[in-house]
C-alpha cells in the first residue's frame, strides 16, 4: 500500500532524541478484548425464559435483519415447532442482552501491551516515547448532525479489562492524558511538528504511531501499530506529504478506498466515516450516492489539489443544488448551504495541524483557486 511514500530504514530522517508518539488508545483497547468473553442472554418475552448464546449468529443466523436461518437455534427451533403445528417464534418475542465475563488474567493483558509497546520501539530505534490517552467528548460531538458523532458506540459494551489496562499504561509509561481534544487530535500536531523540523533540517524530532485512517491526512513520518499476529502488519513507514508537496495518493484495495495526504481527507468528507459516525450522503434531503469505487473513479489521475478538491465541490453541488435538511441528534432542525454542511463534515474530517490550527474547507478552496 502507497509504496511511493514508504520508508524501510529511517535511521537518516531521525536523532538520539528524536521522540516517538503513539496513538495509545487502541493499544489498550485491543488487549483488553481477549482476556474476557463476550455473549448474549435472550429471553423469551412471554415466558421469561432465558438462555446463553455465544453471539447473534448462534442464536438467529447470519441473515440480516429478523432474518433467520435454518441451521440456528433459532431456525431449528421454529422447524420443530412447524412440526408440532405450534406457533413459530420471530425476533420480536424475545429481548436480547449483550454481557460479558472475565476468561484470563489481566496479566495476559498488560503483557500483551508491554510487548506491543516494545516493538514499536525497537522497530523505530527511539529511546524517547509519549502515549497518547484520551476521554471524554470534544468539538465534534457537540456539532448537530443527523446523528451525533461517534454515538454508534453508545451502545457498545466497555471492554472490563479496559480500565485497568489504561491505568498500568498510566503507571508505568510517559504519557499525555487528553481531554477536550481527541487523542488523534494531539498525535497529529506532534506529526506535524515533527515534519516542519523535517524541512527545516533533514530530521524528524518527533514521529507518529497508530492504526487510525485520520493519521494518513496529517504530514508526518507514520508507522502504523496494526498487529497480524506476532508481527506488524505494515512493516515499513510511511513519510506523508504536506500539499505544497503532494495532493495525497488513493487506492483501491478489495473494495475499500485508502488514501493519504489531501486525497484522504477529501475521501473522508466526501465518504464520512463508519467508526466515527458522519456521512455526507445519509440522513439528509438527498438521493445522491457515493461508495468507494464511484470516488476512486472520480479521483483517479487527479494530480493536483485544485483537481481533487474541485471533485469535493461538485459531488456536493450535485447532492445539494439548494439546501441541505435534517432534524439533527438534539431536535434541532437544520436548514444548511451546501458548503455549511461540507464545512461540518471537513471539521470531522480534519485533524487540526497546532493548537492554533484555524483551517477550513472554504480556506482550502481559496488557497487552491477552487471554483465554488
Amino acid at each position: 500500500m502507497f509504496e511511493e511514500i514508504q520508508k524501510k530504514n529511517i535511521s537518516d530522517l531521525i536523532t538520539k532524541d528524536t521522540t516517538l508518539v503513539i496513538d495509545a488508545d487502541g493499544l489498550a483497547y485491543i488487549p483488553s478484548t481477549i482476556v474476557q468473553e463476550t455473549y448474549i442472554t435472550v429471553t423469551h418475552t412471554k415466558s421469561k425464559r432465558t438462555m446463553d448464546f455465544k453471539n447473534l449468529t448462534e442464536f438467529k443466523g447470519r441473515g440480516k435483519g429478523k432474518n433467520i436461518s435454518p441451521d440456528s437455534w433459532l431456525g431449528s427451533t421454529n422447524t420443530k415447532r412447524a412440526v408440532m403445528n405450534q406457533n413459530l417464534f420471530d425476533l420480536d418475542d424475545f429481548t436480547i442482552e449483550q454481557k460479558q465475563k472475565d476468561k484470563l488474567p489481566l496479566y495476559i493483558a498488560t503483557n500483551a501491551i508491554d510487548n506491543h509497546i516494545k516493538m514499536l520501539l525497537e522497530k523505530t530505534g527511539c529511546s524517547n516515547y509519549l502515549l497518547l490517552l484520551g476521554s471524554g467528548e470534544n468539538r465534534r460531538h457537540k456539532l448537530p448532525l443527523p446523528k451525533k458523532y461517534k454515538s454508534n458506540r453508545d451502545s457498545t459494551l466497555r471492554p472490563l479489562a479496559l480500565d485497568a489496562c489504561r491505568s498500568h499504561m498510566k503507571e508505568i509509561y510517559k504519557h499525555k492524558y487528553v481531554t477536550g481534544m481527541e487523542a488523534d487530535d494531539i498525535l497529529s500536531i506532534y506529526g506535524f511538528a515533527g515534519y516542519q523540523n523535517y524541512l527545516k533540517t533533514g530530521k524528524f524530532n518527533y514521529i507518529v504511531s497508530t492504526n487510525d485512517k485520520d493519521g494518513f491526512g496529517t504530514p508526518s513520518l507514520l508507522l502504523d501499530w496494526a498487529k497480524n499476529g506476532d508481527k506488524l502488519k505494515h512493516e515499513n513507514f510511511f513519510l506523508i506529504p504536506d500539499t505544497s508537496k503532494s495532493v495525497g495518493g488513493i487506492d483501491l484495495i478489495k473494495g475499500e478506498l485508502k488514501g493519504y495526504g489531501l486525497m484522504q481527507i477529501i475521501h473522508q468528507v466526501l465518504i464520512g466515516d463508519d467508526a466515527d459516525f458522519y456521512f455526507a450522503f445519509k440522513n439528509t434531503n438527498t438521493s445522491y450516492s457515493l461508495g468507494d469505487k464511484g470516488l476512486f473513479e472520480k479521483l483517479y489521475g487527479k494530480t493536483t489539489p485544485k483537481d481533487a478538491l474541485q471533485v469535493l465541490v461538485d459531488c456536493y453541488k450535485e447532492a445539494y443544488p439548494e439546501f441541505v435538511e435534517f432534524t439533527a441528534w438534539d431536535g434541532s432542525e437544520q436548514k444548511l448551504s451546501w458548503l455549511e454542511w461540507a464545512e461540518m463534515q471537513f471539521t470531522c474530517a480534519y485533524m487540526p495541524r497546532s493548537m492554533k490550527d484555524t483551517m477550513s474547507l472554504e480556506k482550502l478552496l481559496k488557497h487552491f483557486k477552487v471554483d465554488y
